[in-house]
């Protein structure tokens, strides 16, 4: 009986824990979201830039700089390491973040940045917890049409 007792507590202690971890993840997400999402914010000056189909790299003719653009792809860089960590499961950073980390992935000029910084740069692990993600958005069902429209718009992948 004592045994039988113990086990319920346990199993109490843990979905409780579980229900926390829920709840801090939610509050963790949004707070990331609000970020994101600021008035002005670099992160929506880059993702509408995207979204238009204009350079971003002020080298390539648009307005953003070395900072702003490790800015914005360490933001999702970041939300790579939080998935491979546990600390946000791969289904909420898709249901905030993911349309934003597929188009970001899947446009030209970040990709041959980010392979810029890997060779040019000598820094090989460069941004890898975003590949992580990407890849994991890229092969989240939510995500195929945007995934397919990426490959062809924009002049993506020349």
């Amino acid at each position: 009986m004592f045994l039988c007792g113990q086990a319920g507590v346990i199993w109490t202690f843990r979905q409780s824990q579980e229900a926390v971890r829920r709840s801090e993840e939610i509050r963790l997400a949004r707070e990331l979201y609000a970020e994101f999402y600021r008035d002005d914010s670099v992160y929506q000056r880059i993702a509408n830039t995207i979204e238009a189909c204009k350079p971003l790299y002020i080298s390539n003719g648009g307005v953003f700089d070395y900072n702003q653009i490790n800015k914005y792809l360490g933001f999702f860089s970041d939300l790579g390491m939080m998935a491979q960590r546990d600390i946000l499961t791969a289904q909420s950073i898709g249901y905030f973040f993911g349309p934003f980390i597929v188009e970001a992935y899947t446009y030209y000029e970040l990709r041959k940045y980010i392979a810029d910084m890997r060779i040019n740069a000598a820094q090989p692990e460069a941004f890898i917890e975003l590949d992580y993600i990407a890849n994991t958005m890229l092969a989240d069902p939510r995500f195929i049409r945007l995934r397919e429209s990426a490959a062809t718009t924009c002049k993506r992948n020349p």
